[in-house]
């Protein structure tokens, strides 16, 4: 978490704990970022890329995240929450959890909605994050609330003794 100090306090990082502050769709088919990865030389060296279809997925996922968050003014969410995602496929070719909570979390952090991935709770309560099979509409549900993390309670104290110290 590179936070800058002191961060701005925004309405939403004020509410309760359980609030939802967004619920977003991304359609298309979700894909992970390491399924099918692309080792190529440059310079000299391996470099590991994502694959065509993660790629294409984040393209498709920018202008939903945007119009949901930052389009209507919003800063990037600097601070705890919890997050719940449903995902829907074309066929029952299915990755691994990890897999599609590392690519929705870089999603998010790349199109303004969190400012950083770590501060991402993920949870799915009684339901299970995989919803099933929709050929005619792959989708991810994905629901965002407020949930304090350990560390604003720590960026809290640091931004207190900076702010004693300056004065």
């Amino acid at each position: 978490m590179d936070s800058k100090y002191p961060h701005t306090v925004t309405a939403e990082e004020l509410k309760a704990d359980g609030e939802i502050l967004l619920s977003l769709t991304l359609d298309g088919r979700p894909t992970t970022k390491k399924t099918s990865q692309n080792v190529v030389m440059i310079k000299g060296r391996p470099r590991v890329l994502s694959s065509k279809r993660y790629i294409e997925f984040e393209k498709k996922a920018k202008v939903p995240c945007e119009s949901a968050w930052i389009g209507k003014g919003n800063e990037p969410m600097d601070f705890g929450v919890a997050i719940t995602m449903r995902v829907w496929l074309d066929s029952w070719v299915v990755g691994d959890h990890t897999g599609y909570m590392q690519a929705l979390g870089d999603i998010l952090e790349k199109w303004g909605i969190i400012a950083n991935d770590s501060w991402i709770a993920w949870e799915n309560g009684s339901e299970h994050w995989f919803g099933g099979v929709d050929k005619d509409n792959p989708r991810t549900e994905i629901s965002i609330r407020r949930k304090r993390h350990p560390k604003e309670l720590f960026r809290e104290k640091q931004e207190q003794a900076k702010v004693k110290k300056a004065a």
